[in-house]
C-alpha cells in the first residue's frame, strides 16, 4: 500500500481474508486500496465489512465516510465521520474530513469549527490549517486566511496547495 502498488496489496489483503474471513483490518486496508484506485463501490463494501467485524474500528468509519464523500453522498459521509469521532474523540483527521463534507454542503460555520477542532487536537496538522484558510478566504477574510496558509506552509514546506491558496489570498489583497 505505502509503495502505491495497490493491485498487489489488494491481492495480499484478499489472501489474508481467505485465511481469516473476519479480519477487519484486512477489509479496511483493502478498501483503502480500492479507494485509492477510485473504485468507491468496492471500497465501501470492504469498509462496511470491516465495521461488521469490528464495530469499534474508528478508522473504518472515517474511511467509509471518505469513500461516500467521493461518491457525493455527503449526508452518509457525515454520519460515518460522526461515528468515527464517537469511537475516537481525539481523531483529528475525522474532524477535518467531516469539515470538508460540511464545506461541500455549504455549511461554512460547521466546516470551520471542525477544522479548528482538528488543529486543537493536532497543532501540526497542516491540512486543517489550509482548510481553515480556504474558509476564511471564502468569507473574504484574506488577512486571516494568509495566517492559516502561512501556518500550513511552516508545518509542511512541501504543501503546494497551501502556497497556491496563499497566493490567491495575496492577489485578492493586491
Amino acid at each position: 500500500f505505502f509503495l502505491k502498488e495497490y493491485e498487489k496489496a489488494i491481492s495480499s489483503y484478499t489472501e489474508a481474508i481467505k485465511v481469516d474471513g473476519s479480519y477487519a483490518f484486512a477489509y479496511n486496508d483493502r478498501g483503502s486500496c480500492y479507494r485509492m484506485l477510485e473504485k468507491y463501490d468496492e471500497a465501501i463494501k470492504d469498509y462496511e465489512q470491516a465495521i461488521t467485524y469490528d464495530p469499534q474500528l474508528a478508522n473504518s468509519y472515517d474511511n467509509l465516510g471518505s469513500a461516500l464523500s467521493k461518491k457525493g453522498d455527503l449526508q452518509a459521509a457525515i454520519k460515518n465521520f460522526n461515528l468515527a469521532i464517537a469511537k475516537k474523540p481525539d481523531f483529528y483527521a475525522a474532524y477535518n474530513n467531516r469539515g470538508e463534507a460540511y464545506f461541500q454542503q455549504g455549511d461554512v460555520k460547521a466546516a470551520y469549527n471542525d477544522f479548528k477542532k482538528a488543529v486543537e487536537l493536532n497543532k501540526q496538522y497542516a491540512l486543517a490549517y489550509n482548510n481553515m484558510g480556504i474558509v476564511l478566504a471564502n468569507q473574504k477574510r484574506y488577512d486571516d486566511a494568509l495566517k492559516m496558509f502561512d501556518n500550513a506552509i511552516k508545518i509542511n514546506p512541501q504543501f503546494g496547495m497551501a502556497y497556491y491558496h496563499r497566493a490567491a489570498a495575496q492577489e485578492m489583497l493586491r
